[in-house]
């Protein structure tokens, strides 16, 4: 027996002529359902031409599935129900069959519109293209069903040989000159990698294209009396839905690779966020150093100014000392701003808080001219990393000048102990003030912000992994407490 004649045979048991039918809708169907799926909520927000259009792909794909089916599970049903019902049967099939040629052309049109230009009148071509030839197939099956009642099955024929000609065989043309367009915007979007692939669909589109015209049955009517399924099977022994399945199969298979286009431009968008968070989180970063350092320095610096114009005015000689403190403050700060801006402000990994705390305390304490009491526990506070000492520092600094330049503080009083974990207190007897109407205050009425200070303490304790509270009455000073977690330490 021949290879040829084998593979007759073959195909000529009905089981596996079902087989091979329903293996041929399904991909269609597999196809169809993946595009849809991935396309349905992502396609408005892609920058990719085709993805625009995937959804028509998807529609196509599932109608063309059960236009498939129809093919085989139709006949089936002509020993089991009246010649009427299976006639509408038949019917529907072509509909399907007219319905999935017509969606194919809608996507290549759009496809090749979009990716050509949006000219206005290349637009309405593409928009209208495909309704109008799908309506002049409606109109021309009415016309003969009215005119030829007859010949019914005569006329499903011809119906689904003009689909095909008329839409289906057009639209894979089109689809592939719209792909081939496409594959200079995958190069501009730097998606090279994925334009093997889009190769790829182009010629799986081209073999559909070309099975579409053997699909078609022997009606007598041009080339379908030539060139049909019935003559292509006799020729090769082969039926014609194996190679529409695997054109079917080599379109679902690139048609979802290709949909990694929406996983490369999501992941370059959680890209581009990551970016500007870190952008966002350096400008908070700096705002915050410049507001707790620079700002509040420069501030003490213009009271010492202030010191200077006084000593001046009563003679007494000490104006040459305090120029030349304000001098060294000056330095200081030039080295902070320094600091901030390239990220180099901090304190030695093995500097003592302490010894910083106790430092800072002299630096206010003469800036401001207070009295201030440091009750620091070392051995229950813990031992802090050098991040979360700035952060601490910084509080301290920022809650020892509003109580000195809001409250009018003449003595605070700063704590760092173990309540139930790490704790910092800065009390002051200052005037107080009404805690929740400078949080009101914290927004202008045109969205910017006009206080800066508790939000930065907020936000510092806050990236120490706790939270701060402020206590504070009319004339009855200020309380700024602020909880640290347990992890906030270092206990190397």
């Amino acid at each position: 027996m021949s290879l040829v004649g084998f593979i007759r045979d073959f195909f000529h048991v009905p089981g596996n002529q079902i087989l091979v039918a329903f293996a041929h809708g399904l991909v269609f169907f597999l196809m169809g359902f993946a595009v849809l799926l991935q396309s349905r909520h992502r396609r408005h927000t892609s920058d990719v031409t085709l993805t625009r259009s995937l959804a028509w792909l998807g529609l196509f794909g599932i109608v063309q599935a059960f236009a498939v089916w129809g093919t085989t599970f139709v006949p089936i049903q002509q020993t089991y129900l009246p010649a009427t019902v299976v006639q509408a049967l038949y019917s529907v099939q072509t509909f399907l069959v007219a319905t999935a040629s017509a969606l194919l052309l809608h996507f290549g049109s759009s496809l090749w519109a979009d990716t050509v230009g949006h000219q206005a009148p290349l637009r309405r071509v593409a928009t209208w293209l495909a309704p109008a030839c799908f309506v002049l197939w409606t109109v021309f099956y009415a016309v003969y069903w009215v005119r030829v009642p007859e010949e019914p099955f005569r006329l499903i024929g011809a119906a689904e040989v003009l689909a095909r000609y008329g839409m289906a065989i057009p639209g894979a043309a089109i689809t592939c000159i719209a792909l081939v367009l496409q594959a200079r915007e995958f190069h501009l979007l730097r998606m090279d990698h994925l334009v093997a692939n889009l190769k790829w669909l182009t010629f799986s589109f081209g073999l559909y294209g070309a099975t579409s015209v053997i699909l078609i049955p022997d009606t007598g009517f041009g080339f379908a009396a030539v060139i049909n399924r019935d003559a292509f099977l006799r020729v090769t022994g082969l039926p014609v839905d194996v190679l529409s399945g695997t054109a079917g199969l080599l379109i679902a298979f690139f048609a979802v690779r290709i949909l990694e286009v929406f996983d490369i431009e999501l992941g370059r968008r959680l890209a581009a966020a990551r970016r500007m968070k870190v952008l966002f989180d350096e400008r908070d970063r700096i705002a915050r150093e410049l507001h707790d350092g620079v700002i509040q320095s420069l501030y003490a610096i213009g009271l010492s100014l202030e010191a200077v114009l006084f000593s001046l005015e009563r003679g007494d000689g000490k104006a040459r000392e305090i120029v030349r403190s304000v001098m060294e403050r000056l330095d200081e700060t030039i080295q902070d701003m320094r600091g901030y801006v390239m990220d180099l402000k901090g304190y030695a990994d093995h500097a003592d808080l302490g010894e910083l705390l106790r430092g800072l305390v002299d630096q206010l304490s003469e800036e401001y001219g207070l009295e201030i009491q440091l009750d620091y526990r070392p051995l229950e506070a813990g031992h802090f990393t050098p991040e979360s000492r700035n952060h601490i520092l910084q509080i301290i600094r920022e809650a020892v000048s509003n109580a000195a330049r809001h409250g009018k503080a003449d003595r605070v009083r700063i704590s760092l102990t173990n309540h139930n974990g790490p704790r910092m207190e800065i009390v002051d007897n200052g005037t107080g003030f009404d805690v929740s109407k400078v949080w009101a205050a914290e927004t202008a009425e045109d969205g910017q912000r006009v206080h800066h200070g508790l939000r930065n303490m907020r936000q510092r304790a806050e990236l120490l992994g706790g939270y701060l509270d402020v206590k504070s009455e009319r004339g009855k000073g200020t309380k700024v407490i602020v909880e640290l977690p347990e992890e906030v330490r270092s206990h190397e």
